[in-house]
């Protein structure tokens, strides 16, 4: 047996030795685009193989004044980037990509807004196929010849392509713009909705049922006074206009809809904010059932503890017919008023509320969702940007529930810069590995080039980013573990977190033998660590 001593001398030697194998087992993926500018994540997908599909906006460089292009990256299941595409408008400005879908094939959609000659924004869809070559770009330019904006993108099984967003209209200042194309990228109708308050009309959610109707919801304004109401539209397969369903509680507040989404049965479900005047509360989540006819079947409003500021910025419904709606909602002081928690609620099919469950972040300052996803076995997924212990700096923070709302884990991820790091998009597959993107800082925000990169990360059903040999969580198996777990045996250091990433041998425990294992595989190419139990698999 080593004695301390020895052991100490071993890793002192150890440290001079090149590392002869870096196994990279983490599942953490950072893009910095080719301008070395500011890159940012807005969507994800991932498909039956597990491959992983990001879009978002990439600087084209990183002097001022820089353009975005579209960016959009192909990761297969283990991490490795298979393709990267980028594009740029006709205009040469800025192109942002919001949303992205994958069909059973494996071809991939892509659409947002993009700078095009002579006519600022223009709605720009893109189908590549597995192999990330361009099929079809079609782009659309409203009546108004002015701003168009993508915000929502759906592909049905027949392989038609729906695309939703926000156009200026010709006398009507933005309108709800929705299209459909088929597979080869013809346009097969357009559908254009202007309130009765002809100004200012935004789209932000669509969906499509197994019959091909397509909904969509937004905010439009009422007739008479200047106030926005929830406005959700029904459609044929054929483009058809079947109901059109407006929400105003009140009569003279304000709906501002975020969210559609819509069950097997063709019930629809909207989520928003909903403006309370006059009281002490300003905001309220506010849910709405209807049926397949448009009739409402209930509405359900939560003001949070503060009393303030409740808004939502997502929803899902599950195959039994519950309700998820999650957001941020103001502390439980009046000084917190514009200081939120994570908040998510689960409803029954009926209305019922079954949890309400808050996330507070260490830096017990502003902590807003942006993602949600539930699985197959009813598990909930919600995912953010929370501000961290000792700083006013943003964090990812993802949490997994279990169908009653316990907490089964929460993960944080704080980049390389130690600054803002933002996460806007989440899916989970098959098998409940949970993917995560959105945008991580460089370096300090206030230093120049250090900007931001596409951040994607890769968690297990257990909520692991990190797997077995990877004690210190740096994303990778290499000396600096095997020096982590001396620190943590012999000198009570941090262990590793989770505890079992440090047990190389599978044996339960994190010991001396760990590190001999960790020296063997690492120097002497012998056997890989092993999971133990049911962690980091």
């Amino acid at each position: 047996m080593m004695t301390k001593k020895a052991i100490f001398f071993l890793f002192v030697f150890l440290s001079y030795i090149p590392v002869l194998a870096q196994v990279d087992t983490a599942w953490v993926r950072r893009y910095n685009g080719p301008g070395n500018g500011d890159d940012q994540a807005s969507a994800l997908a991932v498909d039956d193989s597990g491959n992983v599909y990001v879009t978002g906006y990439s600087a084209d460089s990183s002097s001022y004044p820089f353009y975005y292009d579209y960016a959009t990256i192909k990761y297969d299941s283990n991490g490795d980037t298979l393709w990267v595409r980028r594009y740029n408008g006709p205009g040469n400005g800025d192109d942002r990509a919001s949303a992205l879908a994958v069909d059973n094939s494996g071809n991939v959609y892509v659409t947002g807004h993009s700078t095009g000659e002579g006519s600022y924004f223009d709605y720009a869809t893109i189908k590549y196929n597995s192999n990330g070559d361009s099929l079809w770009v079609r782009r659309y330019n409203g009546p108004g010849n002015s701003d168009d904006a993508a915000s929502a993108l759906v592909v049905d099984s027949s392989g038609n392509v729906y695309v939703n967003g926000t156009s200026s209209g010709s006398g009507t200042y933005f309108d709800y713009a929705t299209i459909k194309y088929n597979s080869s990228g013809d346009t097969l109708w357009v559908r254009r909705f202007n309130g009765p308050g002809n100004a200012f009309d935004h789209a932000s959610g669509l969906a499509v049922d197994g019959s091909g109707n397509v909904y969509v919801t937004g905010t439009s304004v009422g007739s008479g006074a200047y106030q926005y109401d929830y406005t959700t539209i029904k459609y044929n397969s054929n483009g058809d206009s079947l109901w059109v369903r407006r929400y105003n509680e009140l009569g003279d507040s304000d709906e501002i809809a975020y969210a559609l989404a819509v069950d097997g049965s063709g019930n629809v479900y909207v989520t928003g904010e909903s403006w309370v005047y006059g009281t002490a509360a300003l905001q309220d989540y506010a849910t709405i059932k209807y049926n397949s006819n448009g009739d409402t079947l209930w509405v359900r409003r939560y003001n949070g503890p503060g009393n303030t500021r409740d808004i939502p910025t997502a929803l899902t419904v599950d195959s039994s017919g519950n309700v998820y709606v999650t957001g941020a909602s103001s502390k439980d002081t009046p000084t917190d008023d514009l200081i939120g928690d994570y908040t998510t609620i689960k409803y029954a099919p009926y209305g019922d509320t079954l949890w309400v469950r808050s996330y507070k972040g260490p830096g017990n300052s502003d902590d807003f969702t942006t993602g949600l996803a539930t699985d197959g076995n009813g598990n909930v997924y919600v995912t953010g940007t929370s501000v961290g212990s000792g700083t006013y700096n943003y964090d990812y923070a993802t949490i997994k529930y279990n169908s009653n709302g316990d907490t089964l884990w929460v993960r944080r991820y704080n980049g390389p810069g130690n600054d803002w790091d933002k996460a806007y998009a989440l899916a989970v597959d098959d098998s409940e590995n949970v993917y995560v993107a959105g945008y991580s800082s460089r370096g300090p925000s206030y230093d120049i080039g250090t900007l931001y990169d596409y951040t994607t990360i890769k968690y297990n059903k257990f909520g692991c980013a990190a797997w077995v040999g990877d004690a210190n969580g740096n994303f990778i198996v290499d000396l600096s573990d095997i020096i982590f777990e001396v620190n943590h045996i012999f000198r009570g250091r941090p262990k590793p977190d989770p505890f079992c990433a440090g047990d190389a041998n599978a044996d339960g425990k994190v010991l001396l033998p760990d590190i001999i294992y960790l020296i063997n595989f690492i120097f002497k190419s012998g056997p890989a660590p092993q999971k133990s139990r049911e962690c980091c698999l």
